[in-house]
């Protein structure tokens, strides 16, 4: 799907009572932004033009995914019957009270009534409490809050509190605006076709932003029938619960989601009558069969806590003696009786037992005279869902470093980056006086 390389303008506003902390809150918008910042100098630049007040929109870019966002921050601090002038240049406004002073949430909420009768609908109204890290302290009680939440429950408006001071939930609402910044064009279309299409975002939304969405009403998520989410680095599909009219599901493009795990959730929809189900690997758009299929696959299947561990490295290395060393050390773990000898292979099973529950290892130990052979026949018995220890002597670790390079190249093009497989490298001969910390 073709993205449009153009930056995507952002403008955040602040608008609240004198004193409730809307300039500090946009200070730490600047810390926050160091996470997803594309120059870094910008943004050191962008902190030295912060002063008491803001006095002028300041701008910064922003990568998301596989987009650019150009944020620009602007606090509104005019009155409630002049402020609704500028909010047609205003894309999220964050309506920010305190959490000890009451008063702030009803100044909040008259603007919002007088708002209301205004031609504002382009502008994104978000309820921030600021001053949380207030309410650690027993002097105080988070009074606000429930008329925070009335407010936000009548007006239809996302509601999270936040502390400038400690940073709770400073960068998390930060990306948040960022990712619905991003999809907002997608979400406005909900309502001509109940479709949601956010393929090939590159990136997975985030819980509050899954969470903000349900709230404003306007969205519609409840109405949806077709999502798209394809190609998104899932690795959940949690946010599925905020969808209650689904009749096609694409989540096909994201290796890292574990379809089984989520296989209680997505029956849910088959019992609102889900026809269309497109999951990774998985090569059949039924959700019928799709279904069929899983259950099948849990029902015939049972736990296997066995794995293999592959020691790799060359001769003399250590690798033998760190074996041996591992199967023999004290601790929750036991030799089993089965293993192979060979001349140039040795298989040794190798039990972890930690409560009721315990892992297997069979750990393969490779000893090839020649220096070929050591590095090319262990390449056959490569799998994935396995451990590897790549054992190298310290005492010529800068002499190893294509050797290490050359194992993990070797490894990664057998197991590919969408199946599971884990490495560690491990120095030997540490003792050596010859060893030092480079």
């Amino acid at each position: 799907k073709d993205r449009s390389d153009q930056p995507v303008n952002i403008v955040i506003g602040t608008f609240g009572k004198p004193g409730t902390g809307k300039t500090r809150l946009l200070k730490r918008f600047s810390l926050a932004s160091r996470k997803f910042t594309l120059d870094q100098d910008r943004a050191t630049l962008f902190q030295e033009q912060i002063v008491s007040y803001f006095q002028n929109d300041v701008d910064f870019p922003v990568l998301l995914g596989n987009r650019v966002l150009k944020i620009t921050l602007k606090e509104l601090r005019y009155n409630a019957d002049q402020i609704v002038e500028d909010l047609d240049k205003v894309d999220i406004l964050l309506l920010c009270y305190d959490v000890v002073d009451v008063t702030s949430v009803d100044y909040i909420q008259k603007f919002v009534d007088k708002k209301t009768n205004q031609k504002t609908e382009h502008t994104l109204n978000i309820l921030v409490g600021l001053k949380s890290d207030v309410l650690e302290d027993s002097k105080h009680k988070n009074e606000t809050l429930p008329i925070a939440q009335k407010c936000a429950c009548t007006f239809g408006l996302p509601v999270i509190e936040t502390s400038s001071v400690k940073g709770n939930n400073i960068i998390d609402l930060f990306n948040s605006l960022c990712e619905i910044s991003l999809i907002r064009p997608m979400l406005t279309q909900i309502s001509q076709n109940k479709t949601l299409d956010l393929g090939n975002l590159g990136f997975q939304l985030s819980d509050l932003t899954w969470q903000f969405l349900s709230s404003i009403q306007k969205f519609m998520l409840s109405s949806v029938e077709v999502l798209n989410m394809s190609s998104n680095e899932l690795t959940s599909v949690s946010f599925l619960n905020y969808f209650l009219r689904l009749k096609s599901i694409d989540l096909s493009g994201n290796p890292n989601l574990n379809v089984l795990t989520e296989l209680s959730l997505l029956e849910k929809f088959e019992k609102y009558g889900l026809e269309t189900l497109i999951l990774p690997d998985i090569p059949t758009r039924n959700a019928n069969e799709v279904f069929r299929y899983l259950r099948k696959f849990i029902l015939s299947s049972q736990p296997c806590n066995r794995i293999r561990l592959f020691f790799l490295g060359k001769i003399g290395s250590g690798k033998t003696t760190l074996m041996n060393s591992l199967i023999k050390s004290k601790g929750l773990s036991k030799q089993k009786k089965g293993q192979l000898e060979h001349k140039n292979l040795q298989i040794r099973a190798w039990q972890r037992v930690k409560r009721e529950s315990s892992v297997e290892f069979l750990c393969w130990d490779f000893h090839h005279e020649n220096d070929w052979a050591q590095r090319v026949v262990p390449q056959f018995f490569f799998a994935d869902r396995s451990l590897y220890i790549i054992v190298f002597d310290l005492r010529t670790a800068l002499e190893d470093e294509r050797e290490i390079d050359s194992w993990l190249q070797a490894i990664d093009s057998r197991c590919g980056k969408s199946r599971p497989c884990f490495k560690f490298l491990v120095g030997t001969h540490a003792e050596d006086k010859k060893c030092t910390s480079e």
